[in-house]
C-alpha cells in the first residue's frame, strides 16, 4: 500500500518490521561474527528519522519550497510535532528515555570510524554525560541523530563503550552542530534503549495530532 503520509506511515511500518524480524536478526551469523540486530536497527532508523525530519521540519531554503514537504497533509500532526519539538523539554518527550542516552562535546573532529579517543569514551560513561543528553532541546537531539545518520557518522561500540572488538552493544552518533560552546557533539545509547526509542518515536508520530482531532488528553505514554 502506498503511504498516505510518509512521515507517519514509514516509521510505523519500519517499527512493525523490527517486531516481525526480531527473532531472525537475533540469530548468530557466523560470517559476521554474531547477530545482525544492531545493523538491522541502524537500517530501520534511517528512514524512521530522516523522512519525518526532511518532510516536516525542512520547509525549504533560499525562498524555494521543499518539494518533499508534507506540512499540508495533516495540519494537526504537523503543528503538534513541530510545536513540541521546537518548544518542549526533551526529558518530557515520550520518545526520550532519561538515563539511557549520553552526550559529550568536543572542540576538534576525530576519526569516527576508528577507535575513539579514550577520554571521550570515559566521558560518555559518566553521569554528567547522561545529564547533558537530558538537557538537550528536543530539536537539537533529533538534529544530531539526523546529521549522524545522513552523513554516516555512526559507530558501533562494545558493552564498555569502546571499539575493542567483539559484539556491538551500543551506538555512537557524531554530528557538527551550532549548539553550545563546542561544535562536535556525540550521542551514545545502547541498542536495547535505541530500540525502545524507535518504537516510542513511531508511536508518537502516529498519534501526533490525534488529541486535537478527538478532544482527548496527551497522545502517548512512554513504554
Amino acid at each position: 500500500m502506498i503511504p498516505e503520509h510518509y512521515s507517519r506511515d514509514i516509521p510505523e511500518r519500519c517499527d512493525a518490521l523490527i517486531d516481525l524480524l526480531s527473532e531472525t536478526v537475533e540469530q548468530p551469523q557466523v560470517r559476521f561474527g554474531g547477530p545482525l540486530k544492531t545493523t538491522f536497527l541502524l537500517a530501520m532508523a534511517m528512514p524512521m528519522i530522516l523522512l519525518p525530519w526532511e518532510r516536516l521540519f525542512q520547509r525549504g531554503k533560499g525562498g524555494k519550497a521543499n518539494p518533499a514537504a508534507e506540512h499540508d497533509l495533516d495540519k494537526a500532526m504537523t503543528d503538534e510535532v513541530v510545536g513540541l519539538i521546537g518548544a518542549g523539554k526533551l526529558a518530557e518527550e515520550p520518545f526520550f528515555e532519561v538515563g539511557a542516552w549520553a552526550l559529550a562535546s568536543r572542540q576538534t573532529p576525530f576519526k569516527v570510524g576508528r577507535e575513539w579517543p579514550y577520554d571521550l569514551a570515559e566521558e560518555l560513561a559518566s553521569a554528567d554525560a547522561a545529564d547533558a543528553a537530558t538537557a538537550l532541546a528536543p530539536k537539537v537531539f533529533l538534529s544530531i541523530l539526523r546529521n549522524a545518520l545522513a552523513h554516516g557518522a555512526i559507530t558501533y561500540l562494545d558493552q564498555t563503550g569502546y571499539q575493542a572488538g567483539g559484539e556491538a552493544q551500543m551506538f555512537g552518533f557524531v554530528a557538527k552542530q551550532d549548539y553550545g560552546a563546542l561544535p562536535i557533539h556525540v550521542l551514545r545509547v545502547d541498542k536495547d534503549a535505541f530500540r525502545r526509542f524507535l518504537r516510542a518515536w513511531a508511536q508518537w508520530l502516529r498519534q501526533a495530532g490525534v488529541q486535537d482531532l478527538l478532544g482527548e488528553g496527551p497522545a502517548l505514554a512512554a513504554e
